[in-house]
């Protein structure tokens, strides 16, 4: 009985470390593509399209779509920014409204 109680306290054992090691991998992930996805939005451009990319262990992808009406005279822009973690395939993403630039000639 008790090589039993042991056997399944160093199974139960094992299983917590497994989910505590993937648990603090996936905060990691999380951490690195919140800031991916932040330096994304804060430092490229405001330009209508999509911009795509990758680096190390992640892709990146950025759209910058107009919306189609004014508010006097300011048109604003949905901005949406992705994450993929190549490894784990987890996806993240985060967006925002901006005010689109002016466009030359009107």
């Amino acid at each position: 009985m008790g090589l039993m109680i042991l056997s399944t306290t160093l199974v139960l054992t094992l299983h917590a470390a497994s989910v505590a090691r993937r648990t603090a991998l996936a905060a990691a992930q999380a951490e690195q593509a919140d800031e991916v996805l932040r330096g994304l939005l804060l430092t490229l451009p405001i330009v209508p399209g999509e911009v795509r990319g990758a680096s190390g262990q992640l892709s990146w992808s950025l759209s910058t779509q107009p919306q189609g009406m004014t508010v006097q005279g300011v048109r604003l822009c949905d901005r949406a920014a992705s994450v993929r973690i190549t490894a784990s395939g987890r996806r993240y993403g985060l967006s925002t409204v901006e005010l689109c630039p002016e466009r030359s000639g009107a």
